[in-house]
C-alpha cells in the first residue's frame, strides 16, 4: 500500500496508520465495504480479486532463496490482509485466483526487486492461464491450482543451490 503512487498523493494527509499501526478492523471492514460496492458500481460482475500470500524468503538474482526484509509484524500484516480479501470476496463474490502462497517474490521482479508483491515470473503466466479463461467465461469463481511440475523443478533447483 504505502508503494502506491495513490498512498504517495495522499501521504500527507494521513495522520494515523489504521491499517498496520492500530489494525483497526471495524474502520477496515467499512473501508473495504465501501471500495467493495464503488467496484461492483463501476464493474459488475467482471471483478477478479488475486490473492496476495508471500512467504518470508525470496529468489534472488543467483537463484537462492534469502530472508525477506520486512518487520517483525509480517505475519500480522498478511493476516490482516487475508481478512480484507476474504471480507472483498464476500463481498462482490468476484472471481478469486488463490495461486500466490505457492511462489517466492523474486528479485527479478523489474520494479524495484523483491517484495511481498513481486512474485516469480511464473506466477504472472499462471495468473494469466486464469483471466483468460475468465475471459472466455467460465462458471468457475475459485482458482487455485497450480502446475505442480513447475514448483518441483524449482524447489529441486533452489535446494540444489543452497547445497553447494
Amino acid at each position: 500500500i504505502c508503494r502506491t503512487d495513490f498512498y504517495k498523493s495522499i501521504k500527507s494527509d494521513c495522520t494515523e496508520c489504521y491499517l498496520f499501526e492500530k489494525r483497526d478492523m471495524k474502520y477496515c471492514a467499512e473501508a473495504v465495504a465501501r471500495f467493495a460496492e464503488a467496484v461492483m458500481e463501476e464493474y459488475g460482475d467482471h471483478i477478479i480479486l488475486i490473492k496476495v500470500k508471500p512467504r518470508n524468503s525470496y529468489i534472488t538474482l543467483d537463484d537462492r532463496l534469502a530472508k525477506l526484509e520486512d518487520d517483525e509484524l509480517f505475519n500480522i500484516k498478511m493476516k490482516f490482509i487475508s481478512l480484507c480479501e476474504e471480507s472483498f470476496a464476500s463481498l462482490t463474490q468476484c472471481y478469486v485466483i488463490d495461486i500466490s502462497k505457492h511462489f517466492y517474490s523474486s528479485d527479478r521482479f523489474p520494479l524495484g526487486g523483491a517484495h511481498i508483491v513481486h512474485f516469480e515470473e511464473e506466477f504472472y503466466r499462471q495468473a494469466g492461464v486464469y483471466i483468460s479463461e475468465i475471459l472466455l467465461g467460465t462458471d468457475k469463481r475459485v482458482f487455485n491450482r497450480v502446475d505442480e511440475n513447475y514448483l518441483l523443478l524449482r524447489d529441486l533447483k533452489l535446494n540444489r543451490e543452497e547445497s553447494e
